[in-house]
């Protein structure tokens, strides 16, 4: 199998660290504020793509008593 292609967006590079502004809240914000998401097949090649999501971690709710957002890395596909 393939490996994935990685592919991330980012408005702003400060200190060699990138970083992305929330649709959301407006913020921009270090990546590691963002989760990862696998896109199956949206490559050029037909590969999958790893992207970061569009809204920081706090807009989805992740890690929110009774958000439907889960945590748990493994329940990417």
């Amino acid at each position: 199998m393939a490996r994935p292609t990685i592919q991330i967006q980012v408005d702003e590079v400060r200190g060699g660290r990138p970083f992305k502004r929330c649709p959301k809240c407006g913020e921009v914000k270090d990546l590691d504020e963002f989760g990862l998401r696998r896109k199956v097949g949206a490559g050029k090649d037909g590969r999958d793509v790893i992207a970061a999501q569009s809204w920081c971690h706090p807009c989805r709710g992740v890690g929110t008593p009774g958000s439907e957002e889960t945590t748990d890395p493994g329940s990417l596909p």
